[in-house]
């Protein structure tokens, strides 16, 4: 059970919830305790990691915006160490990727794997990066949601609508409250909810005074209302969280967004199972809201499936100037990689 709360990033909220309960024998609240203390401190040095990294990208007029991480956890607990992170991520303007690698190198992190460029890299959304004593992890992302779904991003509206909050002392900037929701959704989406952290975000939005309604619309601006609703329904159905009234209608009228989180929640319980390509792909077609929707979505998998990447770089090095020609060579590899399963298979 403290593996599982642990693996969750939920343990301090697990241990509060022991401690209520009289027949919790001590040394299984103590080994909660000593657990959520070690948590806490973690916390603690990525809300100091964070000033000083914002900081010194500052110094160098390189403007970021903070995802999840310390400035959730204030405006969800009221309190930047509130909330378990795994690493910090930070949105970066694509222009400015070489200056941050080389900033963050001078502070001390190392990517895990080169990267030679933003181009080489145009397959994936960040960067992990890393440091030791302490060990911290950093996500630099030059767009908030995955290649697959950038068609639709508003990433200028993202960056116009941010604001700025004091973290230890440091002003960094965030996503508008809206912003923060839809890319929560999304985020947990991706990641089909795999973690139970990413359901107590959404479930402690559900609870204070979040402009839910002006966030319904903006997602349904983008494409990605049924991906809110879906979130919506898995916290209301796994954690009892109350929906808010100015989306009750909403939600209560999408009788697909229910049937994929009771699929989501299902899965929570088998952590072993795994989807495969046909699956996923059924899955993300199921959350797009119309028969257009649909037909756009499988157009933006087929564009990205024959959008060449590092890999194919890698196959067949050109120069600069012919690059383009990847487009070709990309089809040629996945068949001699994949043979006919490579539509399964694209990287």
């Amino acid at each position: 059970m403290l593996f599982a709360a642990t693996d969750h990033g939920v343990v301090r909220f697990a241990y509060r919830a022991l401690q209520e309960i009289p027949s919790t024998p001590r040394e299984f609240l103590d080994a909660f305790r000593n657990e959520a203390i070690s948590d806490s401190a973690r916390s603690c040095l990525q809300v100091a990691e964070l000033a000083r990294v914002c900081q010194v990208l500052e110094g160098r007029g390189i403007d970021a915006v903070v995802l999840k991480g310390p400035p959730l956890a204030v405006l969800i607990h009221g309190y930047p160490g509130g909330r378990t992170s795994g690493d910090l991520d930070l949105l970066i303007h694509p222009k400015d990727f070489d200056r941050t690698l080389e900033c963050l190198r001078n502070a001390g992190y190392r990517e895990d794997e080169p990267v030679a460029d933003l181009r080489a890299s145009r397959a994936d959304k960040h960067v992990l990066l890393r440091r030791q004593n302490p060990e911290i992890a950093i996500e630099v992302h030059w767009s908030p949601y995955t290649p697959n779904l950038e068609i639709r991003d508003d990433i200028a509206g993202f960056w116009a609508r941010s604001q700025f909050v004091e973290i230890a002392g440091q002003r960094v900037r965030v996503p508008s409250i809206e912003d923060t929701i839809v890319y929560l959704c999304l985020h947990g989406r991706i990641h089909r909810w795999t973690q139970i952290k990413w359901i107590c975000d959404i479930a402690y939005l559900m609870g204070c005074k979040a402009p839910w309604g002006a966030a319904m619309e903006h997602a349904t601006r983008l494409g990605y209302r049924r991906t809110v609703i879906v979130a919506i329904e898995i916290a209301s159905r796994l954690l009892g969280a109350r929906i808010p009234e100015e989306i009750q209608a909403t939600c209560s009228g999408d009788e697909v967004a229910g049937i994929l989180a009771d699929s989501i929640i299902t899965d929570l319980d088998q952590p072993d199972s795994t989807q495969d390509y046909e699956d996923a792909l059924h899955e993300a077609i199921r959350y797009e809201d119309g028969r257009w929707a649909r037909l756009r979505f499988l157009g933006r998998k087929i564009f990205h499936a024959f959008r060449p990447n590092l890999l194919d770089d890698q196959e067949v090095p050109l120069p600069a100037r012919l690059r383009a020609l990847h487009v070709f060579t990309r089809p040629l590899r996945l068949y001699r990689t994949y043979g006919f399963r490579w539509l399964r298979g694209l990287r």
